[in-house]
């Protein structure tokens, strides 16, 4: 499948500016954009959004895998793997 090339972002969620628009593969940046984002953030798109904060108190890894694996297949993605443990969520999918 093909990379998802769109506007890059920073580390703080900034637009990269040079002297123009970074761009760039963004698979990576969407994963993360949607694994930290709620539902209703995104105006054109209401239903988009994981809400990691929501489930950090939360023990149902079984219940937060499958809201991400929904919520990626609904941004396009294929999902080859995805693992969570207590320190980390490792995401092999592609566009």
């Amino acid at each position: 499948m093909a990379d998802m090339t769109d506007i890059l972002l920073d580390a703080d969620g900034d637009l990269i500016v040079g002297s123009d628009l970074a761009t760039g593969d963004t698979t990576r940046q969407n994963q993360w954009l949607i694994i930290v984002g709620h539902k209703g953030e995104w105006k054109q798109h209401p239903l988009t959004g994981v809400g990691i904060s929501a489930w950090l108190k939360d023990e149902n890894i079984a219940g937060l895998k499958a809201e991400i694996k929904e919520q990626l297949k609904a941004d396009g993605m294929k999902i080859n793997k995805l693992t969570i443990n207590q320190a980390e969520i490792s995401i092999d999918a592609t566009y």
